[in-house]
């Protein structure tokens, strides 16, 4: 139908609906918001003037695209029912993809993602005012009026907005594969949309569209294949030259992630003066590798990896290779890319923040770990036992002021209480246990990361757990197989540009199943 392989082609006319009108497209997407076009819920949805669904289709066949909703007189064999089985192993297309594709293809662009902690600080920034530490913010940045300034006024970059999908485009087609720059966000622009009961009364008037997929967590934790077939391309160094941006921790991933070299950034900032140093620090190590082509005199040096994600040597030096520049530098990227992203762009060169997407494949005591099976067995514990267990939970041995004290009635039942700061896994954890609780007269309650701006500790930054590596310790047979599949794609894309494949591409489904299982060896 389409003749595309990324998600946001879907509906351009010319690539099969010739003729198609402005409501047909958006009878067909049931929403008007891009990148929310496949949720199989939204079938029911018939207002299709708000963003009211997300996109589910992270895997669907090429040409066949998933539609909940469908213009009348479309054939069956040009769309894909919700409810249609999708083969993991040998549907290529959707958004899993969507950097593979772009990079396939080596079509620049840029993305920064703006989820709760850079919202919660925009907010401080509209009104003008800061604070010591960013409510919410996991990694502890500062939140002064100047960055918070500087953050809000990303969203109004007219050279951004002009190289994105624009607001006032509701009904219109939908290819984000032509678009030089992505606003990925998280649910929290709808409180400054104007379009629903969450929105404040002072809408911020934007003219861009937010894209809900955060793309490159979901490829770490649930999609092992459609990563390591990314890693494998961007390893290709007769195409590509990838410089890190972030954390220690980070740049020793170059293993596994293909880095040439590495800007290393500390995990928390003393106050705004060094958080807006660490900007004009980046800034200015970015450019000079756009203006020079390879490393620079800074803090970056270059990495030596070893593994089977190896960089391998390039075989023609006189190709011109493509600048890539992953960034995990919390709220501090979006300035950042914001700022370099023109001459990014004339250079040809990829800025694509990456966030703590790939915490979860590093074992690194700095990186917390919270996992949610393991606290319902120590709060079972607790609720049954009355009193600490025989875990990693030591009892605590408070000395101040709050001091626990001597209990003067021994007799007097204690009640518990469980304060929990786990992100996301304390929902489902709360959730779980409540009824359990409820019977032992015990408080459940979720305190997220409130209490950080009082804790004066550098070890205060991302949280994530470790479930996603069992993905990649033993990877199903599927993602094997669609590993294979995508291997067979990029030759076929490196066949048409006559260009020698990379170092570690592999057609064998042993190798594939050691790719996956490389990212944690």
């Amino acid at each position: 139908m389409t003749g595309c392989t990324c998600l946001g082609q879907e509906f351009d006319p010319g690539n099969g609906l010739e003729g198609a009108t402005s409501e047909q497209l958006v009878t067909m997407t049931g929403c008007a918001c891009l990148g929310q076009e496949f949720d199989p819920g939204n079938a029911h949805n018939f207002a299709a003037a708000s963003c009211d669904c997300i996109n589910t289709a992270k895997r669907e066949p090429c040409n066949k695209p998933i539609l909940a909703r469908v213009p009348t007189g479309l054939k069956k064999d040009q769309w894909t029912d919700p409810h249609d089985n999708v083969d993991e192993a040998e549907h290529l297309c959707g958004w899993s993809t969507y950097y593979l594709q772009r990079f396939l293809k080596t079509s620049p662009f840029s993305v920064a993602r703006y989820n709760d902690g850079e919202w919660i600080a925009m907010e401080l920034g509209n009104q003008g005012s800061g604070s010591g530490t960013c409510p919410g913010n996991v990694d502890g940045l500062p939140c002064g009026s100047t960055f918070t300034s500087r953050l809000r006024k990303t969203l109004e970059n007219p050279l951004l907005v002009a190289d994105t999908w624009p607001a006032n485009n509701n009904a219109g087609i939908t290819d984000l594969f032509d678009k030089g720059f992505i606003y990925q966000s998280s649910w929290d622009f709808t409180r400054h949309a104007g379009r629903n009961e969450m929105a404040s009364h002072e809408g911020w008037n934007f003219k861009q569209q937010f894209w809900l997929n955060d793309i490159i967590h979901s490829l770490v934790r649930e999609q092992p294949a459609d990563l390591t077939a990314w890693m494998v391309v961007l390893g290709d160094k007769n195409r590509f030259r990838v410089t890190g941006v972030g954390p220690e921790w980070l740049g020793q991933m170059a293993h596994k992630i293909p880095f040439d070299d590495f800007v290393t950034i500390k995990p928390a900032m003393a106050d705004e003066q060094e958080e807006l140093q660490t900007v004009d620090f980046l800034e200015k190590e970015i450019q000079c590798r756009l203006n020079q082509g390879g490393p620079c005199v800074g803090n970056g040096a270059a990495v030596q990896p070893q593994s089977l994600l190896s960089l391998g040597i390039r075989s023609n030096a006189s190709r011109a290779r493509s600048q890539v520049f992953l960034l995990s530098a919390s709220m501090m990227t979006n300035i950042v890319i914001a700022d370099l992203y023109t001459q990014a762009k004339a250079a040809g060169a990829f800025l694509i923040d990456i966030g703590s997407g790939f915490d979860p494949l590093i074992n690194d005591p700095r990186v917390r770990r919270r996992t949610g099976d393991f606290l319902k067995t120590e709060i079972q514990c607790r609720l049954n036992q009355g009193g600490p267990c025989v875990g990693n939970g030591a009892a605590a041995q408070p000395q101040s002021l709050l001091s626990l004290g001597t209990r003067s009635n021994a007799s007097r039942a204690r009640s518990q209480v469980f304060l929990l700061s786990a992100s996301m896994m304390t929902n489902i954890v709360i959730a779980d246990l409540y009824t359990q609780a409820k019977a032992a007269g015990a408080f459940l309650i979720d305190i997220g990361s409130g209490f950080d701006p009082l804790i004066n500790d550098n070890r205060v930054h991302r949280r994530t757990g470790l479930q996603a590596q069992e993905r990649y310790r033993e990877p199903k047979d599927v993602e094997v197989r669609r590993l294979v599949h995508l291997m067979h794609h990029i030759r076929e894309e490196y066949d048409k540009q006559h260009w020698p494949l990379p170092p570690t591409f592999t057609e064998s489904t042993e190798d594939a199943r050691r790719l996956i299982q490389s990212w944690l060896q």
